[in-house]
């Protein structure tokens, strides 16, 4: 076969994509606009993507939220099911706590319809979340998901906890921006903070952290409120200001303003 007669490769991409409409309910995050990216550079590459789209609302349902997580769950079965013959591989974009059920469930489909898969993992926990593991669970996980066709990793770090597993490979996040012109800073005085505001992303201890910057020094923080955003850490802070969410479009922009991420 020749190179014009070949047919492009086809892909089924499985994440979640950056709502249309953000709101407080379901705000942009770093890993659907992360996955949206792939998308789009796999398609300028030629290759033939089909994406199953695994985004939802993060709203408490209450009573209906077992129902909710169920028919949820069985629509992506059903959607991956419709696709996996038509694509030549599956990527899917998962976080470190959904794998052993659904990557290992995946993994098994695929295996039946002999389709390779690459899990691309969100987030730099997964080592830890696998330490955390009972034995029994650990050997699931290399029965199943941990013999992907390959596994990709955000640190070097998780790269070298699997020495063994020559299917994981270090595939840091990047993001394609224009060319700044900006020349290295001999200060850092101007701090920016870009994220969804959860707590356990550091925002308290980045603030706590300004009383002992010197005073012509500030912190700047951008990203929507969540559902545990706790706005009184900024209470009595001079330094430290919450500028609001900040448009995909305008990061490029905030970054060049100051010296520190």
């Amino acid at each position: 076969m020749t190179r014009a007669t070949a047919k492009p490769l086809r892909a089924l991409l499985i994440g979640a994509l950056p709502p249309q409409e953000p709101s407080a309910a379901n705000p942009v995050g770093g890993a659907a606009v992360n996955f949206a990216d792939m998308v789009a550079q796999l398609r300028r590459r030629g290759i033939d993507v089909t994406v199953v789209d695994i985004s939802r609302p993060r709203v408490n349902l209450g009573v209906r939220q077992l129902w909710h997580n169920f028919s949820t769950v069985a629509s992506l079965i059903w959607r991956v099911l419709r696709r996996v013959l038509c694509n030549d591989v599956v990527i899917v974009h998962i976080s470190a706590k959904s794998v052993w059920w659904f990557g290992s469930g995946l993994w098994l489909m695929c295996t039946v319809f002999r389709r390779p898969v690459v899990l691309k993992f969100i987030g730099g926990d997964f080592a830890g979340v696998y330490d955390g593991y009972s034995a029994a669970k650990r050997r699931w996980a290399n029965a199943t998901y941990l013999r992907s066709a390959l596994i990709l990793v955000q640190t070097k770090a998780i790269k070298k906890r699997f020495p063994d597993h020559d299917n994981v490979q270090w595939f840091p996040n990047t993001r394609d921006t224009r060319s700044s012109g900006a020349t290295p800073r001999d200060a850092a005085r101007r701090f920016v903070f870009i994220s969804q505001l959860r707590m356990e992303k550091g925002l308290r201890e980045a603030v706590d952290a300004c009383r002992n910057l010197p005073s012509d020094c500030c912190l700047n923080v951008y990203g929507p409120i969540m559902a545990n955003t706790d706005l009184s850490v900024f209470d009595g802070q001079d330094r430290s200001t919450y500028r609001g969410v900040l448009a995909q479009g305008d990061v490029p922009a905030v970054l060049e303003r100051h010296d520190v991420l």
